[in-house]
């Protein structure tokens, strides 16, 4: 098969070229991939329990513990107990993390200038619309695959 042509080959590309930016972009702050993908939905939706945070990050559960134990060394988020369920915690940023969010902005908006440099507008919202499809799909072949994991 043509590496060209293959959707993933060039998907993967893409990845690994954001993950060398975002480690030079933010080489000062100590902040590694998972810690970035937990801000960007922090930012989003701050004070999210753990549980949602793993979910929405398509991270499990360990994995984000580890990340948010990372983070609150860092001081860039608090874990509190969730007042509806003692046996969950509930994520928020710090002041700290918050004064971090115009930089981070700023980083994130170049790597997507970075991509659509030499796109019309027209381009760049249609390879919106193709990677909004491809996500829907991804997250109905993993709601099938759940729910016959579940029954299985």
């Amino acid at each position: 098969m043509d590496k060209n042509r293959s959707i993933g080959f060039l998907n993967g590309a893409i990845h690994r070229g954001a993950h060398r930016y975002f480690e030079k972009e933010l080489a000062e702050l100590h902040l590694h991939r998972g810690m970035i993908n937990a801000l960007k939905r922090l930012y989003n939706n701050d004070g999210i329990s753990q549980q949602e945070l793993s979910i929405s990050m398509l991270v499990d559960k360990s994995n984000v513990a580890r990340i948010i134990s990372r983070m609150e060394e860092m001081e860039l988020i608090r874990r509190s107990n969730d007042p509806a369920d003692g046996r969950s915690k509930i994520v928020n940023l710090t002041q700290k993390a918050w004064t971090l969010q115009p930089f981070l902005q700023n980083v994130f908006s170049g790597w997507s200038e970075i991509l659509t440099c030499d796109m019309t507008e027209a381009e760049i919202e249609m390879l919106r619309h193709l990677l909004r499809k491809c996500i829907e799909n991804m997250n109905k072949y993993f709601a099938q695959k759940g729910a016959a994991d579940e029954s299985a």
